[in-house]
């Protein structure tokens, strides 16, 4: 299946570049030594990374997971090839009860 309402989805690029991409985050610093040991990816590819994902969701499936007083929660998980090296990429979405459009989550290298 894929993602529901897919031509919707919402990705902050805020997310992309001040965590998943931010080597001085508390939380995110993890992934982004990640992204840019093996991807080559920081903060400036941001945008470039958001259209990697919007376009990869429209290929591989989405696999629901949680569903609690938040919303459905739901998984997409793609390789993603850059620089000649090729990484297995995890995103994680939500849909909240008030709206009807996936909004990523999280995105991360999987190990």
């Amino acid at each position: 299946m894929k993602l529901p309402n897919i031509n919707s989805a919402f990705i902050d690029l805020n997310k992309l570049q001040k965590y998943s991409l931010n080597p001085k985050h508390d939380r995110g610093k993890h992934k982004s030594r990640l992204f840019s040991a093996i991807l080559g990816l920081d903060g400036n590819d941001a945008e470039w990374l958001k259209s990697f994902i919007l376009e990869a969701i429209q290929i591989y499936p989405a696999v629901p997971t949680l569903l609690d007083e938040y919303g459905q929660r739901y998984a997409v998980d793609f390789p993603m090839t850059r620089n000649q090296n090729t990484a297995n990429i995890r995103t994680t979405w939500i849909i909240r009860p008030n709206e009807d459009f996936p909004r990523l989550v999280s995105c991360y290298i999987m190990r």
